[in-house]
C-alpha cells in the first residue's frame, strides 16, 4: 500500500539508528522486555544499533504498538517526543541546530521529514496573523496515530521553544477526543489544547516567523545544509518529498 507520503509501507528507508533507536532505548529503560519490544518486527536489537540497518514503515509501527503496550504510560509519546529532537541524526541534525528562526525551522522540517519525522510530514500555511502547522499521514492510524501526533507535536514545542530562547504562543488542535489524560497535554503542551476539531493543527503567531534565534548561524548552515542533502539522496526516495 503506497501513503500518502509517497512511500510503500514495505520501503525500508528509515533508519533504525535514528528515531527507532529512541524509541528502544526509552520502552527498555521502562522495563519493556526486547523481546517483547521487537516482537513482530522483523528486527533484532543489534541491528537498531548497526548505523547500517534500514526499516520500513510498517517494522516502526510494529515497534511502535509493542512499545505503547509494554510501556503503559499516558506520558509515553510525550517522552519520547522530548527525546526526538533535534536530535543525533548527523548533519540534519546540525541543519536544525543552526536554524535562524522559526520559518527556516520548518522549511528544513517539511523538505527533510524523511529523516526527521518519518512517518509523518510536517506542513504549514500562513493566515493574515497565524501560522498553521499540520502533520500528514496515512501510514497510522487509531492509537498509534495519537502517539505520532504527542511525540512529533512535543517534539517540535520542544526544539523550538529551546532554539528560540523563549516559550511562543502556541495553540493545539486535535481531531479526536479527550484520551482520558490531559494533565500530560497540558503539562507538556501547555493550556490552550483543544480537542473534538476538525483538523490536527499548531497554531502560532505569524510574527513569531521571522524573529531572530540568538544561536542561528548564516554561514555554517550552509555546509551542514549540503551534507544533508547527501543524507536525503542516499534514501533513494525522493517521491516521498513531493
Amino acid at each position: 500500500m503506497t501513503s500518502s507520503l509517497g512511500y510503500e509501507s514495505d520501503t525500508e528507508f528509515i533508519a533504525a539508528h535514528f528515531q527507532p533507536a529512541v524509541l528502544t532505548e526509552l520502552a527498555l529503560s521502562r522495563g519493556v522486555s526486547d523481546y517483547a519490544l521487537l516482537r513482530g518486527a522483523r528486527l533484532r536489537l543489534d541491528e537498531i544499533k548497526a548505523a547500517t540497518t534500514l526499516i520500513s514503515p510498517s517494522q516502526y509501527l510494529t515497534l511502535i504498538k509493542n512499545a505503547m503496550q509494554g510501556m503503559e504510560a499516558d506520558d509515553s509519546g510525550f517522552q519520547l517526543g522530548h527525546r526526538l529532537l533535534p536530535g543525533y541524526y548527523g548533519a540534519v541534525s546540525q541543519v536544525l541546530q543552526q536554524s535562524r528562526n522559526l520559518r527556516q525551522a520548518l522549511n528544513f522540517f517539511r523538505d527533510f521529514h524523511a529523516l526527521l519525522t518519518p512517518l509523518m510530514r510536517l506542513q504549514y500555511y500562513e493566515t493574515d496573523d497565524s501560522v498553521v502547522i499540520h502533520w500528514n499521514t496515512s501510514c497510522a492510524e487509531d492509537e498509534r496515530l495519537r502517539f505520532l501526533l504527542e511525540a512529533n507535536t512535543s517534539a517540535l514545542l520542544s526544539m523550538v521553544n529551546w532554539l528560540s530562547g523563549e516559550k511562543l504562543d502556541w495553540r493545539f488542535h486535535f481531531d479526536f477526543s479527550s484520551p482520558g489524560y490531559d494533565e500530560q497535554y497540558w503539562v507538556h503542551l501547555g493550556d490552550d489544547v483543544h480537542f473534538d476539531q476538525a483538523m490536527n493543527e499548531i497554531i502560532v503567531p505569524r510574527s513569531s516567523m521571522e524573529k531572530a534565534w540568538c544561536d542561528g548561524t548564516l554561514l555554517g548552515i550552509h555546509g551542514a545544509l549540503e551534507q544533508a542533502r547527501v543524507q536525503k539522496a542516499v534514501l533513494s526516495i525522493e517521491s516521498s518529498f513531493v
